[in-house]
């Protein structure tokens, strides 16, 4: 039990606050060496960053033999042939006399009008009125699909009911790679499957082992399928689970009665043993609520077509798709365009046609059309069979003569020994060759080198700036009583200066400036260069002692020597040679950045996985004072308890001394 002071009149509170705050010096000398652990831990972080940084900048920029070896391209007539060079560009120049024609890609539209009046080309088709004589003609059955996870072999089987024994309904891909489905006992080639047909399975085989992991799909068509819905409450609505629902065929039946009459419009109102079907969801609305058992048997209204092009090899390239009633005119195009086919697609209201293009140019097929076309959809419907005239417009190869030799390239834009060249127009040989010319682009490489010793002289001012700091021994970490009775401006001054040389000639981050600064100097060797030294290219050290070894450019010399021998400036920074000595300077100081970082972190964290107090120096040094310190509090609190005991027995004292102090004046008192 604490007491006041009501015998001694003392503030007891007070003075034992006085006297913890006596006691607790120790804890706050160890708060305060936390603290700097703390700042220590931050300003060597920084440091390491700015190392790390430019580690990744080395490699990234003056490593880069991209940026070290860049080429620029000219052109003498920009309008009509342009070009770009990359660095196995060489010092080659090209005329190109004469373009007679660019390449053109294939394209096909619909060779009449296939929509008819009021279409809309995002409601589904099966609602939509078509041209006189374009009307869908709708295969009728169940589009199924399963997905298999590949196990590293060639052979897998689908299990299936009520299947249709047609190879020509299915889609079969591997990770979505579209195969070719065959039949019979041909030997596969690659990009085919073989599709064998069971009563209730489907076995596949491809040419070679899909690999383990990989997901195949497959899409087969059933005759039909049947739904059956346990109704234990009253129901009145159900769903098919599919979409695009043929209703001629739809046939629902509860608890094994008759069939029940289908309506399809939405406004007509249902008597009972009547059913409402949106086709194209596949909802189904009961005249009247039932229990029992509903069975509904079913098919869609689907067509599969397939779009064939070629590759650069003349090789026949087969996509397939199957389309719905419940799609829209947009879907469709969106599908194809989306495929794999190397075909854009688009519907025109204006016109009721459709109209695909090829997505790259070129002629692939020598001995005939580039997109071919099957499918009642694609052919009947949409018009897209195949025919000469208007509504076909041929691909083309790029036809020009350059250095004297005429040839043809199925793209506009070709690469010729690294250079990238694009004719952009036709011209004939009397409007005169544009020459094409590849150089070292100077500017490029000079731009990556300044940019270089920039980021190099920016660690040397920092880092230095760190390593020279005054340190001030006067000002140590505040404490929490201390903040309080300082302004946040104070405070903000008073632990700048606290911070300030922490890090003033440390011997890990000197020693990673010392490095790199040394091994400038060095020389390269076995690079068959006369340009095997900084100086060699014209980048020196400064002359005054205050910039700390920072690197000076002299640029006209800089620029003479990437002119001279480009290769030779970059094999100088980047050469990978087996040793030190023929190792570019670049590539040295990488390494030794990547010590510096590994060592840095050894002792700050951060980096090298070194994230966790215990993986690093500093961290553990932190976490063995915060062990002492709550040490120092459980001892604290026993101090604390300790004077109040014997602030209390004193109290206890004073009260029974000043009793029998009174008594004592009472009964002289009443002896007069």
């Amino acid at each position: 039990m604490r007491v006041s002071g009501f015998a001694s009149g003392m503030d007891i509170d007070q003075v034992v606050k006085d006297l913890m705050r006596a006691e607790r010096q120790p804890i706050n000398k160890l708060n305060q060496k936390k603290q700097t652990l703390e700042w220590q831990t931050e300003m060597y972080q920084e440091v390491n960053k700015q190392f790390f940084d430019f580690r990744n900048t080395i490699f990234d920029s003056i490593m880069k033999k991209s940026s070290m070896t860049a080429r620029s391209a000219t052109s003498t007539n920009e309008s009509r042939v342009s070009a770009t060079a990359s660095a196995s560009a060489g010092n080659a120049t090209y005329s190109i006399s004469e373009v007679k024609q660019l390449a053109k890609s294939a394209s096909q539209s619909s060779f009449e009008r296939a929509t008819g009046p009021g279409f809309s080309a995002s409601e589904a088709i099966g609602s939509q009125t078509f041209a006189t004589g374009k009307e869908p003609q709708w295969s009728k059955g169940v589009i199924q699909s399963k997905t298999i996870n590949a196990d590293g072999s060639t052979s897998y089987s689908v299990e299936g009911s009520k299947l249709k024994q047609n190879s020509d309904d299915m889609i079969v891909k591997v990770s979505g790679k579209q195969y070719e489905v065959v039949t019979g006992t041909d030997p596969l080639e690659p990009g085919q499957v073989r599709a064998s047909f069971n009563s209730d399975q489907i076995d596949l085989e491809f040419s070679s082992a899909v690999t383990s992991g990989k997901s195949i799909s497959v899409q087969y068509a059933a005759t039909n399928e049947t739904k059956t819905i346990d109704a234990a409450t009253a129901t009145s609505s159900f769903s098919l689970g599919k979409g695009a629902i043929d209703p001629e065929t739809l046939d629902i039946s509860v608890n094994g009665g008759a069939a029940l009459t289908i309506v399809t419009d939405p406004e007509q109102e249902l008597k009972t043993g009547e059913a409402y079907v949106d086709t194209k969801t596949g909802r189904v609305t009961l005249g009247e609520a039932v229990t029992g058992t509903i069975e509904a048997t079913f098919t869609q209204q689907y067509s599969t077509n397939t779009i064939t092009t070629f590759d650069k090899d003349g090789k026949e390239q087969k996509n397939k798709f199957t389309f719905t009633s419940a799609q829209s005119m947009n879907n469709i195009m969106s599908t194809i365009s989306s495929s794999g086919a190397g075909v854009s697609a688009f519907y025109d209201e204006h016109s009721g046609k459709v109209a695909l293009t090829r997505s790259e140019t070129g002629d692939f097929n020598k001995n005939g059309d580039e997109m071919l076309f099957s499918g009642g959809f694609l052919n009947n419907t949409l018009g897209l069979n195949n025919v000469e005239g208007e509504s076909r417009q041929g691909e083309q190869n790029a036809v020009f003569t350059m250095n004297g030799l005429e040839t043809e390239r199925p793209k506009n834009t070709f690469e010729v020994n690294g250079m990238s060249i694009t004719l952009k127009e036709t011209f004939a040989e009397t409007d005169g060759a544009v020459t094409l010319g590849s150089d070292t682009n100077t500017d490029g490489v000079m731009d990556t080198v300044k940019g270089f010793i920039e980021e190099y002289n920016k660690i040397i001012e920092d880092v230095n700036g760190k390593l020279n700091e005054k340190v001030n021994r006067d000002f140590k970490p505040l404490s929490d009583e201390q903040k309080e009775e300082m302004s946040e401006k104070e405070i903000e001054l008073w632990e700048e200066k606290a911070r300030s040389g922490l890090l003033r000639s440390d011997s890990s981050i000197s020693n990673v400036m010392n490095n790199m600064r040394s091994l400038l100097y060095e020389q390269v060797n076995g690079t068959d260069s006369a340009y095997n030294t900084l100086y060699s290219i014209g980048i020196t050290t400064s002359s005054s002692y205050t910039d700390n070894g920072k690197l000076e450019i002299d640029e006209a010399k800089l620029r003479q020597a990437i002119e001279d021998d480009s290769e030779g400036v970059y094999q100088l920074f980047a050469a990978s040679g087996s040793t030190t000595e023929t190792q570019g300077l670049a590539r040295r100081m990488r390494e030794t950045l990547d010590n510096g970082v590994t060592a840095l972190a050894e002792r700050a964290g951060g980096y090298k996985g070194k994230l966790l107090p215990h993986q690093f120096t500093l961290g553990r040094n932190m976490e063995n004072i915060e062990d002492r310190i709550a040490q120092f509090e459980d001892r604290m609190v026993s101090v604390e308890n300790r004077y109040y005991r014997q602030f209390t027995a004193m109290e206890q004292a004073m009260s029974r001394a000043n009793s029998q102090s009174n008594y004592l004046m009472q009964f002289m008192n009443n002896g007069q």
